[in-house]
């Protein structure tokens, strides 16, 4: 579980023209023109995001599952602000399937069809976002009001029934 997650924390930055490593088992770094993130797994239900390393260092500790909410805030910014955590329900596929049923049948279809896919987002009328980046689908409430969640993609898809 915590490789899937720095995996995941990784192909993030990456979808945000950030420079990723892993530095270690359980840490690993994020670079881009604005940031310096250091992201490390203190145990299985707590991480540990460094941010504005190198300025005015920022260190907040979280329980994993607001992980990749937060990151991704922090990474879409475009000055070193502080971001404050949201504590929130993380967006579960298996309790929106209805909603993201459709979304996730055509990522499924594309994926099928072209098995170099690299990235596609869906953009539709219902509350969430769903965008696939290399082999991961990142699932955002547009209501902004749950949490962002990551799964890879056989995970997602498995969550609901054709």
């Amino acid at each position: 579980m915590i490789n899937e997650i720095l995996d995941n924390i990784i192909l993030l930055g990456k979808l945000h023209e950030h420079s990723c490593s892993r530095t270690t088992n359980i840490t690993a770094e994020l670079y881009s023109a604005v940031n310096r993130i250091i992201i490390k797994i203190i145990n299985e239900k707590e991480i540990q995001v460094k941010y504005n390393v190198d300025d005015q260092t920022k260190v907040v500790e979280l329980p994993i599952f607001t992980t990749y909410d937060f990151v991704e805030k922090l990474i879409i910014r475009t000055t070193r602000t502080d971001i404050m955590p949201k504590i929130g329900e993380l967006i579960e596929v298996a309790n929106f399937k209805e909603q993201l049923k459709q979304d996730l049948k055509e990522l499924q279809s594309e994926k099928n069809y072209n098995h170099y896919l690299k990235h596609v987002k869906f953009k539709t009328d219902i509350r969430f976002e769903v965008e696939y980046f290399d082999d991961i689908v990142i699932i955002r409430d547009k209501q902004n009001i749950l949490l962002t969640t990551i799964l890879k993609l056989s995970n997602a898809i498995k969550n609901y029934d054709y």
